[in-house]
């Protein structure tokens, strides 16, 4: 197998970015037994792109995922029950922050929030041109 080393210490600067679900793949923690919705993400950063991965476990987080519907015009959150197969493909924009490192863990990024894509906290300065966006 073929790589880049520089490609294991990709940290994307905390911001708001344009992004795309790749996947929703619903699971249980492994320490809690909870309810848990894996997410991945392809990142638009100018002309590149990253991947990171999001994790909303129930009852903890349920607020992201309440976000995430909102932000992906995703419908059923307030049934309690929503498809999540129908997050795949759509556009969203993320609040990154970076989590400094630990004893145990490198410095990492985590999804802070949601929003929808030129809803009204994207900032402009990090705006990335509708011709670069897949979706």
């Amino acid at each position: 197998m073929r790589f880049d080393p520089k490609d294991a210490a990709q940290i994307i600067p905390a911001g708001e970015y344009d992004a795309e679900v790749l996947s929703a793949e619903e699971k249980i923690t492994k320490t809690s037994n909870k309810p848990m919705l894996k997410l991945v993400f392809k990142i638009f950063s100018g002309s590149s792109e990253a991947m990171l991965n999001d994790y909303i476990v129930v009852p903890e987080t349920v607020w992201k995922l309440k976000r995430l519907c909102e932000a992906a015009g995703v419908e059923g959150f307030d049934s309690g029950e929503v498809n999540t197969a129908k997050l795949v493909g759509k556009g969203v924009r993320l609040k990154i922050k970076v989590k400094p490192a630990t004893e145990k863990y490198p410095e990492s990024n985590s999804v802070a929030g949601y929003a929808k894509i030129g809803g009204e906290t994207a900032s402009d300065d990090l705006a990335i041109p509708e011709e670069n966006i897949p979706f």
